[in-house]
């Protein structure tokens, strides 16, 4: 197959191999890209299906990142220790994140036993994903990234400069070969931003 082009993708959902900017794709690429868009349909804790029009809905439930990847290493191994899983992690991303680093939904690229996964998690269930492709180079370690709430509040002002609104909302954040990739919504569109992950601070 030919090259991917980038614009066939939605604000909240994009597959794992346009996320990590593969140029190349194959049908062996397609199983993986379809779990994960099934389970970010469809275990939403507040989703109610495909063409539903409910008249309110509940404000979503949101999970920090520690705890994301708390959940990320039960999905591997069955244990939960509250920190950084004992299997590497290479890639993150959080979507719909809250003043506080709370996200809807975090999707991790981690290693294991020379395989690599994603790990889609949100706050009633994780889903592990095979991935046959290359992950980042760079690890995420609890020495090498600053936590997203750290992040938010040491950049609450430069959000706001670009046209975050109240309730403060970022569509997305992700985490990878040593960079924060940070989306504003601005009301008439989107602002990226990106930041160092060790130190917080804007990268020009």
């Amino acid at each position: 197959m030919g090259k991917m082009t980038h614009e066939i993708i939605t604000l909240w959902y994009r597959p794992p191999e346009v996320l990590l900017g593969m140029e190349n794709y194959t049908t062996k690429d397609v199983p993986e890209s379809n779990g994960i868009l099934l389970h970010a349909v469809y275990a939403k804790p507040d989703n109610k299906g495909a063409g539903s029009s409910p008249i309110t809905q509940a404000q979503p439930v949101r999970i920090s990142f520690q705890e994301g990847l708390s959940k990320a290493e039960e999905a591997l191994s069955g244990d939960v220790s509250g920190t950084l899983p004992a299997v590497p992690v290479y890639f993150a991303q959080g979507k719909g994140i809250d003043s506080e680093g709370k996200a809807e939904q975090w999707i991790f690229g981690i290693r294991k036993d020379d395989k690599n996964y994603f790990v889609v998690v949100n706050p009633t269930s994780q889903i592990l994903q095979p991935y046959y492709l290359d992950l980042p180079a760079k690890e995420i370690t609890s020495s090498s990234v600053i936590d997203p709430a750290l992040l938010i509040d040491k950049n609450r002002q430069r959000f706001t400069d670009v046209g975050a609104r109240e309730p403060f909302l970022l569509p997305e954040i992700e985490l990878s070969e040593g960079f924060y990739t940070v989306t504003v919504s601005t009301g008439s569109g989107n602002a990226v931003m990106m930041f160092d992950t060790a130190t917080g601070e804007p990268i020009d």
